[in-house]
């Protein structure tokens, strides 16, 4: 009797570790995403595209993307930050996902297992990256270019393009790293959210760091300011600006082609020009 006991067990201890393997190798295999190696811009038609969400809704966004590519996408999804947006494409939920110029070249850097989808340079640039504020905000803003102006006669914003922008390896600067501006009369709240890396950067605890960072301060000095910052949700950031929130974004693209009738906001000269949207896929 001990015997047969001893056998039962032995079978379904046995029975158990199988059903365990095969657990495991399931689960292996679900996490090795196959994707199609996609090569040239006209594989992209029936497929799903996605960004980090912005005011354009989804299906807006796919008749776009349709219009600048000249194909027919499946889809458009929209996520929170840029890493969501990663995400969804390394696990094929997309099989592309878009961003400025700068931020794919900076992502397809750093990021293992992505490549930027190899399409013709742009005839002319695209948008023009400054701050925008408030078109009731005029003051701050001729200030603002007067120290961009500044910057860029004196060869300062170039060195921090060149250092936090371009560089192959980019220190993660905070504000507590720069010198103090002493004798400061008054603030800049600054709105950030991370969208635009390496341009807008914020750590996991929403710390901007970085190009932003290195930029304000350096307007902070020559302005007299001290600079505070406010993270933003990206499809909330321009409400929030409008609202009284921050007195700026400090990201925001804007073309030549666009004519806003309203007049809400206004912007800044340019601290960085893209010259064309990006696509990023698996490699």
């Amino acid at each position: 009797m001990m015997r047969t006991r001893t056998k039962w067990i032995t079978v379904a201890v046995l029975a158990i570790f199988c059903l365990i393997c095969a657990g495991v190798r399931l689960f292996d295999d679900g996490a090795k995403v196959t994707s199609e190696n996609l090569e040239a811009v006209v594989e992209l038609n029936g497929k799903t595209m996605g960004g980090v969400v912005s005011k354009m809704p989804d299906n807006s966004s796919r008749i776009l993307f349709d219009s600048i590519l000249g194909v027919k996408l499946k889809g458009y999804r929209s996520y929170p930050d840029v890493y969501e947006t990663l995400s969804a494409l390394k696990t094929n939920e997309i099989q592309v996902a878009w961003f400025a110029d700068v931020t794919a070249d900076y992502l397809a850097r750093t990021e293992k297992g992505i490549r930027k989808l190899e399409i013709p340079k742009a005839s002319e640039d695209r948008l023009e990256f400054g701050m925008a504020l408030s078109a009731k905000n005029q003051a701050l803003k001729d200030d603002l270019n007067g120290a961009l102006r500044e910057l860029k006669g004196n060869g300062t914003l170039e060195s921090l393009v060149s250092t936090y922008i371009e560089a192959e390896e980019i220190k993660p600067m905070y504000a507590k790293d720069f010198e103090k501006i002493s004798g400061t009369n008054g603030t800049i709240y600054v709105g950030v959210t991370g969208a635009l890396p390496p341009i807008d950067m914020v750590d996991f605890d929403q710390k901007p760091y970085g190009f932003s960072v290195a930029l304000m301060h350096e307007i902070g000095k020559i302005l007299g300011k001290e600079i505070r910052y406010v993270y933003l949700q990206n499809d909330t950031s321009f409400s929030m600006l409008m609202g009284g929130k921050v007195d700026v974004l400090f990201s925001y693209g804007t073309s030549k082609n666009t004519v806003d009738t309203k007049k809400t906001y206004c912007m800044t000269d340019g601290y960085y020009t893209m010259n064309q949207y990006a696509y990023l896929v698996l490699e």
